[in-house]
């Protein structure tokens, strides 16, 4: 009869044990779960930055054009301030393409935060070109944070250049205003560059050259009037080009043959080098 009683006192002893000793696991001292603990800290502060974009991702042209380039700047992650815009041109090996040029409306743009401002980058390639194909690099510095952005064009010229001729109301040759007019501002090509005299008028135009064996005279023998070689297309028609390729150096001043638009040391004028 004693056994018992002990066991059941000892049964007792043990229970009391467990329950103000241990509050047993996720409870504070008052046997309260206090939950979870403090989460992560903030995550990492974004850092500002500026894309530059353009609108075409390839230019085909010509020589002795100006080729206008939509230039676009965008802030984000925070970003605003002042952004300047320069320009690379390069070759296949990525040296500099001599006598291209790119002029900007805008040399820098200011972005609020998150902003977004425009340029026109304008890409000008001369009449005589050291190469006839490369790449238009449109660079974006900003602050140090920001850094550099760049956007590229691929860029092919042919090797040719065109004068665009039209008749005014009192049926004279209007030349264009980079003809070359008079010795000064001769238009300078390469031998082997084709020239283009194309006719945006209503009316038949003929062109007259002064170094036949640079430029023929349009309606003449390649040699001159009379030549066994036959005769040249007579007259431009609206809308096409009478076109020559010099073969040799030299000089050739021109004019309108018809209409008659002879401005004598004022005639524009082409150098052959």
């Amino acid at each position: 009869m004693r056994t018992p009683i002990l066991a059941a006192v000892l049964g007792l002893s043990l229970v009391g044990c467990l329950t103000i000793g241990d509050s047993g696991p996720g409870t504070g001292d008052d046997g309260i779960d206090p939950g979870p603990g403090p989460g992560p800290g903030p995550g990492p502060t974004a850092t500002p930055k500026v894309d530059v974009t353009i609108d075409k991702m390839t230019i085909s042209t010509e020589l002795k054009t100006s080729n206008p380039i939509m230039v676009t700047v965008k802030g984000s992650d925070g970003f605003s301030g002042n952004v300047t815009l320069s320009a690379a041109i390069v070759d296949a090996n990525n040296a500099p393409l001599a006598g291209w040029t790119v002029d900007f409306t805008a040399p820098s743009v200011t972005l609020t935060a998150d902003g977004t401002a425009t340029a026109v980058a304008t890409l000008k390639i001369p009449a005589k070109s050291t190469g006839l194909a490369g790449t238009v690099k449109i660079i974006g510095t900003s602050t140090a944070t920001a850094g550099t952005n760049t956007a590229a064009a691929a860029v092919t010229a042919l090797n040719q250049v065109t004068f665009a001729l039209k008749v005014d109301a009192a049926n004279k040759c209007v030349y264009p205003a980079d003809a070359g007019a008079g010795a000064a501002s001769a238009v300078t090509i390469a031998v082997g560059t084709k020239v283009r005299f194309f006719n945006t008028a209503t009316v038949n135009i003929e062109i007259h050259s002064d170094n036949k064996a640079l430029i023929a005279h349009q309606g003449q023998a390649p040699g001159g009037a009379g030549q066994p070689d036959g005769r040249l297309d007579p007259v431009t028609e609206a809308n096409t080009a009478f076109e020559q390729t010099p073969a040799i150096a030299g000089v050739a001043p021109w004019y309108c043959h018809a209409p008659a638009t002879d401005l004598g040391a004022n005639n524009p004028r082409i150098i052959v080098q």
